[in-house]
């Protein structure tokens, strides 16, 4: 089966791409093609991609390529000789329908494991099962584990416990030998083992608190001293080998010692920090914020595939900014893989492609084995929410015939495969919808990214006069919403042509771009954060929406996220405001009183998830044009709105416009489906006009423009 993924999304003019593709095919075709449409409905232009001519290089036969997913702990060269093994942590864990590891190391009888097997704490060396609890450990509750390796002798003692319960922990001493003492130099596993071709393999769902290696066998009042008050409280530094904590400042992936020996490691995968453990434990690390005492490992927890580079794609210096794809073919099948050639100069009009959604959706109803790494809308196989996403794999979701698939089926969404209409999409589908307009207007434009935007902030729109969002885009960051705050308080134009926007917080890890973090809380969402956990690591800042962190998408854009339609999508009906001598230039070329009564996405303009006008939240100047008021029941309220369907005055849509002090225009569709009556007719649908004629206002003072 053929599959890929780019290293990035974005290119600069000049620069590469290293493509990484898995295959039984050792050559599959490749090459290069520029996006311009690519929905296939008869009603647009159909599907517009031309190859640009630029080579795509072969640097390594295609092979069929491994992911090994799940995240776990690494401490390198954790023990020493003759060193007994007295390991103690708490544990929740939240799946155990398969062996769950807790701790591995190596040992001459073995590897050794302290796991988890039909629901009853073990030790194991190999596949001997020494010792094994006689209570099971419930799933999801927090439990006190050690366990003790001592030689000569030979002998195992497995201690639990229960957090909440008073005396204990249970404790049970075996006679072993030849028992697993760990092998001087060897590591130690958190949440997983020593595969066969000794490397780590994951093997744990669930949480690890304030995991430590003691230098004596505790006796039974010091273990349950240890259990009640935390090792450093009891024994001190001086008694402990190691102690852990996850995450140092920056360095989010460190496992640092606090006992000052050294024993550091690295979390692999990117599993969950800022989650909560087993307080109030006397002693133990707090979870306020880095170093975590608490790591969450999921089997499923994905960085970077880490496949090798297959091709590689040089970006001539000359290239013309947009949409391109790398497309392979092969008897296994054909993928594309999308990227943004970014503008080499400045452009006045910025298409801003949401990359930072593509990534949130990215393999979102697709089957985790063949494609792995979670989208932030599904749950991890232990039911928690999906914190961390990266774009570093497979992902058809983000390609340009894909459409919106949630469990293949959007329940909010007529899916009959048989009706392109009747599919409703809102990635780089919808994205190119807003390209093609631009195309067909002679605009003088360029396409930058989200990543660009975090990362560079306002100087990514140096020289832009206009900046265009498209279809959704949904996930921002608080560096990207500076900038656009400073880019509209310095004289920027903003046409905002979609819905449901500059909605959900959203982090960039500091020195991996490629992982974005989310946290869900309130809002109109598919999952939430578990209490205490909303709070994001990658960059201090509650989760949750930009709306309750105080920083709505209606100061900004004029609108904000308002409800869903699950039907086909309505047009607008102009407002009084319309007509007037101030405004009536946004229509000059339309006759109708309704807009957008065709359409590429869902049949109309006003459908899927779309925004209102909110005086209480807008800034001053915001008018309203035109309004699109569901009058069925398939339209309704989003869910931090209340229980509400239409008709309701707040289930609505509403386009808007507002000059800003500085002397721009921002311009707002308020909806998902909108975008789609721009191709119809060859980009002469009266809402492309009217985009059109706001384009047009927008660049009417430009020395430079070549607008047509």
């Amino acid at each position: 089966m053929l599959r890929g993924y780019l290293d990035q999304l974005e290119a600069e003019p000049g620069s590469s791409l290293s493509v990484r593709l898995s295959d039984a095919d050792q050559e599959p075709a490749a090459r290069v093609l520029r996006l311009s449409h690519s929905d296939p409905n008869p009603e647009g232009p159909g599907v517009l991609a031309e190859p640009p001519g630029w080579p795509v290089t072969q640097l390594a036969p295609v092979r069929e390529q491994a992911v090994r997913a799940g995240s776990f702990g690494l401490i390198p060269g954790c023990f020493t000789a003759g060193q007994p093994l007295v390991f103690a942590a708490w544990i929740l864990p939240t799946r155990t329908d398969e062996t769950s590891v807790i701790a591995a190391w190596r040992s001459t009888a073995g590897p050794g494991r302290l796991l988890i097997s039909g629901g009853r704490l073990a030790v194991a060396a190999g596949s001997r099962l020494l010792a094994s609890s006689a209570h099971r450990l419930p799933e999801r509750q927090w439990h006190f584990v050690a366990v003790s390796i001592t030689e000569p002798g030979a002998s195992v003692q497995l201690a639990w416990g229960q957090h909440g319960r008073t005396g204990g922990p249970y404790s049970i001493t075996r006679q072993a030998g030849p028992a697993p003492a760990p092998s001087p130099g060897s590591p130690l596993v958190l949440g997983g083992f020593i595969g066969g071709d000794g490397e780590p393999v994951a093997a744990f769902d669930g949480k690890i608190s304030g995991p430590v290696i003691l230098r004596q066998v505790p006796d039974p009042i010091a273990l349950m001293d240890i259990m009640n008050w935390g090792a450093e409280t009891v024994l001190t530094d001086v008694g402990l080998e190691a102690r852990w904590a996850f995450g140092d400042h920056r360095e989010l992936a460190r496992i640092v010692d606090l006992s000052g020996h050294g024993r550091h490691g690295s979390l692999v995968s990117a599993p969950s920090l800022g989650v909560t453990g087993p307080a109030p434990i006397v002693g133990l690390a707090t979870d306020a914020g880095p170093p975590y005492a608490t790591v969450h490992f999921h089997r499923d927890d994905l960085d970077d595939c880490r496949w090798q580079e297959t091709h590689a794609v040089r970006i001539p210096p000359d290239a013309r900014s947009g949409f391109y794809s790398v497309r392979a073919i092969s008897s296994g099948g054909e993928v594309d893989l999308p990227f943004v050639v970014t503008p080499g100069k400045p452009a006045e009009v910025l298409l801003l492609a949401p990359t930072f959604t593509w990534q949130a959706y990215a393999n979102l109803g697709r089957d985790p084995e063949i494609y792995p790494g979670l989208s932030h809308y599904a749950l991890h196989g232990d039911g928690s929410a999906v914190y961390i996403s990266t774009r570093l794999k497979p992902m058809p979701g983000i390609g340009p015939a894909a459409r919106v698939e949630v469990d293949a089926v959007d329940s909010f969404l007529a899916a009959d495969p048989d009706d392109p209409g009747g599919l409703g999409t809102h990635l780089l589908m919808a994205d190119l919808y807003a390209n093609y307009w631009l195309e067909q207007t002679g605009a003088d434009f360029g396409v930058t990214t989200d990543g660009a935007l975090h990362a560079r902030g306002a100087a990514a729109l140096e020289g832009c006069r206009t900046l265009v969002l498209s279809a959704h885009p949904e996930y921002w960051t608080g560096a990207m919403l500076d900038a656009l705050e400073q880019f509209i308080d310095g004289g920027g134009n903003v046409i905002y042509l979609g819905g449901n926007g500059l909605y959900w917080v959203t982090s960039v890890h500091p020195a991996r771009p490629h992982l974005l973090e989310v946290r869900r809380q309130a809002g109109s969402q598919t999952s939430s954060a578990e209490p205490g956990e909303s709070d994001h690591v990658f960059e201090p800042q509650p989760g949750g929406t930009w709306n309750d962190a105080g920083r709505p998408a209606d100061r900004l854009v004029c609108v904000g996220f308002a409800g869903f339609g699950y039907g086909t999508s309505i047009p607008y009906e102009r407002t009084p405001a319309s007509y007037t001598g101030e405004f009536s230039w946004v229509f000059d070329g339309v006759d109708s009183h309704a807009i957008g009564a065709e359409g590429l996405n869902m049949g109309g303009a006003v459908g899927f998830e779309f925004d209102r006008y909110d005086e209480r939240k807008a800034l001053p100047g915001c008018t309203v044009l035109a309004t699109a008021a569901a009058k069925d029941g398939d339209f309704f309220r989003n869910f931090e709105g209340g229980i509400g369907r239409a008709p309701d005055p707040e289930v609505r849509c509403d386009l808007t416009i507002r000059r800003t002090p500085a002397g721009g225009l921002v311009f707002s569709l308020g909806s998902i489906t909108a975008s789609g009556c721009l191709p119809v007719r060859g980009g002469d649908s009266d809402l492309a006009r009217i985009c059109t004629n706001v384009l047009r206002e927008t660049l009417k003072q430009s020395p430079r423009s070549r607008f047509e």
